[in-house]
Order: C-alpha cells, then structure tokens, then sequence
C-alpha cells in the first residue's frame, strides 16, 4: 500500500501512531517545497513540454519516496531504536531502581521505628525492674526482725509444756520432786521464803526473826507480785530448751520466781494421805476421782499461766541486734535496750516491738514515700504480722472460753450438789 500516491510503505510506522503523524507532516513540507517550480524548467517548456516535464515528475518522486524512507528508517532505527528507545529505558530502570531505593528507605525507616520502639520497652521495663527491685531499708528492718519469731514460738511452747508437767508432778506427788512428802514441800517453801522474798518490813515488821538479813531488795515479794515478775518484763530469763545441766549448775532468778509465784497460785497446798486405791472403799475411790477432778480444773485455768510464761521467755536470739535497733532510733539508751528486751528477747518482746512499736516510729511513715512495689511488699509483710497477732489474739479468748467454761461448771456443781442432798433427804 502506497502513502499519497508516493508509494511509501508504512513498514514497522502501523504500531507508531504519533510518530507516524510526525513523519506525515514532515513529509508534506517536504512534498510543498519539493513541488516548486524551478527557473529553470520554465525556459525549456515551451519546445519539448511534454518530454521533459514527465521524467523530471519521476525522479521527483522517486527522490521523495527515497528521502522519505530515508528520514523514517533514520526516524525509527537511528533516532529511536538506537537513541529515544534505549535511552528511556534506561530511564524506566533507573526510575524503577530510584523507587524500589525509595521503599528500601521507607522500609528501613519502618524497621528503625519498630528498633526504637523495642528499646524504648525494654529500658521501660528495666527501668521498672530496677525501680521494683531497689530494695527497702525499712522492709529488711522487718524480715530481719521476724527471723526468729517462729523458733522463739516453739521455745515457747515448751516452756509451757514443762510448766505444766512440773505443776501435775507436784500434785501428783511423783517421785523426785519435793511434794513428794508434802511436809518437806512446805519446809523448802518457807526457806525460799525466808532467803529471797522476805521483806522485814512486812506484817507490821513481824518477819524480823523470819528473814534472813541477806535478801535482796530487788526480790522482796516476788513470789506474789504478778506485776513485777511476770508482767511488766518483756522477757524473762526462763529457758526449758537447753535446760542448766552441768556441776554447779541452778536456776536462773527469774525461773525461781516463776516457778515460786505458780506454786502459790496452783495447788498451794498438797493432798496428802495414801492416794493407792486398790483395795480402798468406796469413799475412798470417789475422794481420789474428786482430787484428780480439782488438778483438772487447776490445770486448765494454769494453762493461760503456763502460756503468758512461755510467751515471754528467752527466745532463739536471732536478729537480737536489729530488734535492739528499733528501741534505739525510738529513743531508748542502748544501755537500757537490754534491760528492757533481754539478752535474748522473747516472742512476746518482738512481737511487741513489730506489732506496735515500730508504728510509733515517725521515720515508718515516712519511708512508706517509696517504690510502690516496697509499699506493697511492706503492706504483705505487715499483712502477715497481723494474721500472726490474730491468731494469738485467737487462742487467747480461746483460754478465756475456757477458763468461763469451768467457773460455769463449778457453780453448776454447787447447785448440783444442793440438788442431789435434797433428793436424798427425800429418799
């Protein structure tokens, strides 16, 4: 197919359709300047018009059609193909590469943030733990304190445990002890009195030829004073755990007193006469049975004796310094904290102290401005301190039930008895 008559094939032009019309137009400038008339051809067309005119018309064409191929093989091959074409794909690449550069930054700025974002967690989370897990002055001064709490219990405890078998054996009159002949009993009695707790200025100054002019105004009485032996010291001297064992060996001032001031409350006279019932009548038997009743009555009302003794002995003595810390920075003379605690201070003493003491500290409540992980593990710590005054707080109204029980039951008895002789005078 020709193009205007020129005979111009399109070739590869069919799929370039703007640059199609480009060489279009250019080839119709081309045509406009190409068909000029010559001077030159003008002086021979009056004699030989028709030969020259023909042939000069076909070379025309021909130069046209050939320069018209030429200009569009230069067009496709050599400007684009060779040139336009390589050069924009290079372009294209380049761009393409450009971009793909782009969303590696973007990428990587991704990446950066999200980095960030993890190392601002995990120094918020050390941050934390170190803040959580600085630790406490105030909370060691309280776990330091509580050590020996559980060990000066179970001394306790076994205080109260020998406490109670020395009172049964004495009124049992075992062999070994001194109320195994009751008269002996109150012989040994009288001369403690008369060596340690007389005081001559008693019964209108009546024990002149009674006491002994050696006795120590500091145990004058006692053995009947409840206040000075037992309830004002935080700790006494008593330790049943280790016992005094050895040549030489006796009790401490306070286990004297102690055991002196029980004996007066419990059982301060012994039954005599032969308790052997076998072959005994029947009077006899039921004389035995009411006596075992009365040690039973006794004991359970000792029992809170018993127990306050224990309480206060002599503890473990672990964590004695940091308990005699604690009565220092309240005020205390570190010459009278052991006056007042003891070498060894007792369960009651340091609960004493952590229960109740420690609160009239002003510097308590001003450590609680802390972390507030050491605030919770104060209050736990404190939590568990008060279960433990509960508890004891709980077997205390336990005693006291039970102490209620037998005066209950001893004044039943009374009206029992009054009840039984009037049926009997009716019989």
């Amino acid at each position: 197919m020709k193009l205007s008559g020129y005979g111009v094939t399109p070739m590869k032009y069919h799929h370039k359709p703007l640059l199609l019309g480009l060489v279009f137009t250019v080839t119709l400038m081309t045509l406009s300047l190409l068909t000029i008339p010559k001077p030159a051809y003008a002086m021979c067309c009056s004699c030989v018009c028709n030969k020259c005119v023909e042939p000069a018309h076909d070379r025309t064409r021909t130069h046209v059609s050939d320069t018209i191929a030429n200009h569009q093989t230069w067009m496709l091959d050599s400007l684009w193909y060779e040139n336009v074409l390589p050069a924009m794909m290079k372009m294209a690449n380049q761009l393409s590469a450009v971009a793909m550069q782009q969303v590696q930054i973007i990428g990587t700025f991704m990446d950066a943030e999200m980095q960030m974002q993890t190392q601002q967690l995990l120094q918020k989370l050390q941050a934390e733990a170190h803040k959580d897990y600085q630790p406490s002055e105030e909370l060691c001064s309280i776990g330091t304190g509580v050590r020996s709490l559980a060990s000066s219990e179970r001394m306790g405890e076994l205080t109260s445990l020998v406490m109670s078998k020395r009172t049964i054996d004495r009124q049992m009159r075992n062999q070994n002890t001194l109320a195994a002949d009751p008269a002996k009993d109150a012989v040994a009695r009288i001369n403690q009195f008369a060596n340690r707790y007389c005081n001559k200025k008693d019964n209108n100054e009546g024990f002149g030829k009674l006491c002994d002019g050696a006795t120590k105004p500091e145990f004058h009485n006692k053995d009947v004073d409840f206040t000075r032996t037992i309830d004002v010291p935080l700790t006494l001297d008593v330790n049943f755990a280790t016992g005094n064992t050895g040549a030489g060996a006796k009790a401490t001032d306070d286990e004297q007193d102690v055991l002196a001031m029980a004996t007066n409350l419990f059982a301060n006279k012994i039954m005599t006469g032969n308790l052997n019932i076998d072959g005994q009548r029947a009077p006899d038997r039921e004389r035995f049975l009411d006596y075992r009743a009365v040690m039973a009555k006794r004991s359970v009302a000792q029992n809170t004796f018993n127990t306050l003794i224990g309480m206060k002995s002599a503890g473990s003595g672990i964590g004695t310094t940091e308990l005699n810390a604690i009565l220092e920075e309240l005020g205390v003379p570190a010459a009278q904290v052991t006056q007042i605690l003891g070498n060894n201070p007792s369960y009651y003493a340091q609960m004493e102290l952590l229960t109740k003491k420690i609160f009239q500290n002003p510097s308590f409540y001003i450590n609680l401005y802390d972390k507030p992980a050491n605030v919770n593990r104060k209050a736990v710590a404190l939590q568990a301190l008060q279960l433990m005054l509960l508890n004891d707080t709980f077997n205390s109204q336990m005693r006291t039930e039970l102490i209620m029980a037998l005066a209950l039951e001893s004044e039943l008895m009374k009206a029992q008895e009054g009840i039984q002789g009037r049926l009997n005078d009716q019989n």
